[in-house]
């Protein structure tokens, strides 16, 4: 329910709770700090910057704004308030928490004579911006700190708003519901109980937990709804005549009314409403009353969806158990565990995740049919370090914080290693590259840490033969295998029967052989010039690269398979990352946030638990990686990790986390995040910058930021939710559990230097 967006009369913004952050992009890149107590029973936000931003989306333009706010500097500060970019005046702040109001010009009529308060949906942002003294005498650095209460973007009409009250509004605030409920139905937010959104309420001898309608007000949620979901709640009033109304609004700006109940007599009445014609589509629902001076409450709505059968799996405390008489034996546990990360692997580079593609992986496509294949399966970061760290940890980049070229993994985290070693498990890595390294703090938790980046070795041809000679003298207790290769990385050098297949005739052009990362970074700057011909090559020479590492990947499930490994043994084979071959302009990685950058080509073999030849459309991600391996194992949860088990996709009958989604950072200041069919890239101070239809546009060639607003609100949301709350059953259950690491920065010796130059992260 605290996801709720509250029009009251306008739009309503709770800086003082949770509710903030579908406004506030989580605090990344708008100024905002986290909800903290403010004194005299408040809670606020404060202003960490010269400014502030709010984003969001209205139906109507507001005919004023109304800040209630205090400065801590003393002698108060001066406060600009900017809408859409037109700057609507200044608040005179002072110590005392006081209502501000600035009325909003009448909104000008389009070429085409539109009227802009007409009821569509419209974008909209405000800046608060801080002045420095109360003179309002310039933009220098101020001290101190402004702190926010609530912003009301209120409608109406602005004379008749600004004739009502002056510019700097009494304070007036009932404490409670019971006070706010004798209140007029046009009853002004300068009262706590209207700000009110969500909590518990009684009527008669009842109590539900409710979102609390002190007065007619209507409730906005941002969906992507899932298949045969269903609308409940409990319509609860104090008067006969109270309305609740449902209505959805689509991406197309169709508006549909799905139930209208009148009210009788008092009390709480249960009620039904079919949603499953929406089914995977990007709406926002809208619960709303009308005809009541008595408070009215929706009692715990709730999208309900029927649960699916699924194979039943044992609980960790009933592993090895027999069964029952009579019953089906429980699945066993996998005794060891395989983990392999192809380096700068596309997921279009194989046949399971794209069918039309010609690229030649017969180990992969084989082992893909004996697994479990997890189809939107996503990276959140676009290079080594920092997807492999969530990979081992279970944490989001924006957590563990190992997110640069010189950064050390913080001391405090844990890593998978660490705790299937704790475990019992003999554990293992070979590894070719550079920046999973001791030196980089990955050598924790392994019996045998071989990173064999500055030799030969780091070829796959070495890699996995010693990975496979190594198993060979360490089958006889659990395991746990880390291999991570990384041949599809530049350079791009492969004997030219794996690459000759991709390529029709002989080739004559600027790049050679082989494609070197300096040639790759030309390419990027514009110094070396290439045309269609030459770039057919450079992906001829990649695809040889990926076939290359295939066939290497073999000589590892052979040995698995010599040494009577496979029945005990879970399977997982994915990437850190992809690779851009001009796709949308570019070459390499580490900057964009396009699929052919982030997807992963997840597989997980166990037939035990994991169905061969099942497929898995929903949205998985690798902070979900570590704790799914840990489900399957039968093992207790990493502490602290933010993500979950995707275990409840396969094994149905257990409840999963809706809706499925994934989030993605990138160095150069830029987050996505995927919401069923839709997926939206932000940039830290542009907000929106593309917003892709996956599902009719699966090569992200056609921007629809500008006219497919709710399906990008409803990505703003989840983002904004995400990024202030990492730990997902935090943010699922509305407790606030924020944690943030520390990286350390070290100082690269020139050997290393050397290499992350090679590998372009330097």
């Amino acid at each position: 329910m605290s996801r709720a967006e509250l029009d009251l009369e306008g739009v309503f913004v709770d800086l003082g709770t949770a509710d903030q952050h579908k406004y506030t992009l989580g605090g990344w890149g708008t100024g905002w700090g986290e909800p903290e107590s403010a004194g005299e029973g408040t809670t606020a936000a404060p202003i960490e910057t010269v400014s502030a931003r709010l984003l969001g989306l209205q139906r109507r333009a507001p005919a004023w704004v109304e800040v209630r706010a205090r400065s801590e500097r003393e002698g108060g500060e001066s406060l600009s308030v900017e809408l859409d970019g037109r700057e609507l005046g200044a608040l005179a702040l002072t110590e005392t928490w006081k209502v501000h109001r600035l009325s909003v010009p009448a909104p000008v009529p389009d070429e085409a004579g539109k009227d802009a308060t007409a009821s569509e949906m419209s974008r909209w942002q405000l800046v608060l911006r801080r002045r420095g003294g109360g003179d309002d005498s310039g933009d220098e650095a101020v001290s101190g700190r402004v702190l926010v209460d609530w912003v009301h973007l209120a409608t109406g009409s602005a004379t008749a708003a600004t004739a009502a009250a002056p510019a700097t509004a009494p304070e007036s605030a009932p404490a409670t519901m019971a006070q706010a409920a004798g209140a007029p139905t046009a009853m002004r937010p300068d009262s706590v109980g209207a700000g009110l959104r969500a909590g518990p309420m009684r009527i008669g001898t009842r109590l539900r937990r409710a979102l609390l309608a002190a007065t007619p007000r209507s409730f906005g949620f941002y969906l992507h709804v899932p298949a045969q979901g269903r609308l409940i709640f409990d319509a609860g009033a104090r008067t006969a005549g109270t309305e609740f109304v449902v209505r959805v609004r689509t991406v197309d700006g169709v508006t549909h009314e799905l139930a209208r109940i009148q009210t009788e007599a008092p009390g709480w009445r249960e009620h039904s409403v079919e949603l499953a014609r929406f089914a995977g589509r990007a709406v926002r629902l809208e619960l709303a009353t009308r005809g009541h001076r008595e408070p009215a409450g929706w009692g715990e709505p709730t999208v309900f969806v029927p649960p699916a059968s699924g194979p039943e799996v044992a609980p960790a405390s009933e592993v090895g158990a027999a069964s029952p008489p009579g019953e089906a034996p429980v699945p066993r546990r996998p005794r060891n565990l395989v983990l392999v990360v192809l380096d700068t692997t596309r997921a279009d580079a194989f046949a399971p995740f794209a069918p039309q593609n010609q690229v030649r992986s017969g180990i992969f496509d084989a082992l893909a049919e004996e697994s479990t294949v997890f189809v939107n399966s996503y990276n959140n970061e676009n290079w080594t370090k920092p997807s492999v760290t969530t990979i081992l940890s279970g944490l989001y980049p924006g957590t563990h914080d190992s997110r640069w070229a010189t950064s050390s993994l913080p001391d405090d985290i844990y890593l998978l290693s660490e705790h299937l070693q704790k475990h019992g498990l003999t554990t293992a890595a070979f590894i070719g590259n550079a920046v999973v390294s001791e030196k980089f703090g990955f050598a924790r938790g392994w019996d045998l840490f071989r990173n064999e980046s500055d030799s030969q070795r780091a070829n796959g041809e070495y890699l996995y033969r010693n990975a496979a000679e190594w198993l060979e003298q360490n089958d006889s207790a659990p395991f746990f295998l880390y291999v991570q290769s990384v041949d599809p990385h530049t350079p791009y050098d492969v004997p030219s029967k794996y690459s000759q297949p991709y390529f029709s005739g002989d080739y004559s052009g600027v790049i050679g052989d082989t494609f070197e990362r300096s040639e790759q970074s030309g390419i990027d700057r514009y110094s070396l010039s290439i045309t269609n011909h030459d770039l057919d090559w450079i992906r001829a020479l990649y695809h040889g690269e990926v076939t290359y590492q295939d066939e290497r990947l073999g000589y590892l499930l052979d040995k698995l398979e010599e040494r009577g490994l496979v029945d005990d043994t879970l399977i997982v084979v994915t990437n850190d990352h992809g690779e851009e071959l001009r796709d949308h302009g570019h070459m390499g990685h580490g900057w964009t946030l396009y699929e052919e950058m982030i997807r992963a080509p997840l597989v997980m073999r166990y037939p035990p638990l994991l169905p061969p030849g099942e497929r898995v459309d929903a949205i998985v991600e690798h902070v979900d990686l570590a704790p799914t391996i840990l489900d399957l194992m039968g093992l207790p949860v990493m502490p602290d990790a933010d993500g979950v088990s995707f275990l409840p996709l396969v094994n149905k009958d257990r409840p999963g986390l809706r809706p499925r989604t994934s989030v993605s950072w990138s160095r150069n200041g830029m987050r996505s995040i995927r919401v069923g069919r839709w997926k939206l890239i932000a940039g830290e101070s542009q907000g929106w910058l593309r917003l892709f239809d996956l599902q009719a546009d699966p090569d992200e060639s056609e921007d629809r930021a500008e006219e497919a607003l709710i399906a990008g609100r409803l990505c703003e949301v989840y983002l904004g939710e995400a990024l202030a709350e990492p730990g997902k059953l935090q943010r699922l259950s509305g407790s606030r559990a924020r944690r943030r690491y520390h990286s350390r920065e070290i100082e690269l010796d020139d050997k290393t230097r050397r290499q992350l130059e090679a590998l372009g992260y330097l």
